[in-house]
């Protein structure tokens, strides 16, 4: 089941915002769960999981813009202190650490019967 996920317009007017975005900067966004759409609400958070040994890797994030502009990471600083600036931080190996997850649903039953 593939699972399409819609934030606002990213904050520094980029590209658009994505799953790490939302994760780290915190935000609103609506999911689509094979055609159901879900709202659902992201509380900001950072990697807490320092799988490379160094420190805990952290996000520079650009939350200023128009009214409902969904925060963005815009740069990263690895464990040891190096600075890797840039929206595709993320993606440079050097960013190896990670979350732990805990999720929390919330759902009402519901019986399906065919038309008659």
């Amino acid at each position: 089941l593939p699972i399409a996920v819609t934030t606002d317009s990213p904050c520094d007017g980029g590209t658009p915002a994505g799953l790490l975005d939302l994760f780290v900067g915190g935000g609103t966004a609506l999911a689509d769960l094979g055609g159901t759409l879900t709202p659902f609400v992201v509380t900001p958070s950072a990697p807490d999981l320092d799988l490379d040994g160094d420190g805990l890797e952290t996000f520079e994030v650009t939350s200023a813009g128009p009214p409902g502009c969904q925060p963005v990471v815009t740069g990263c600083t690895d464990g040891d202190g190096t600075p890797i600036p840039g929206r595709g931080c993320a993606t440079d190996p050097r960013m190896a650490d990670g979350y732990s997850t805990a999720l929390t649903l919330h759902a009402v039953p519901a019986t399906l019967v065919p038309a008659p």
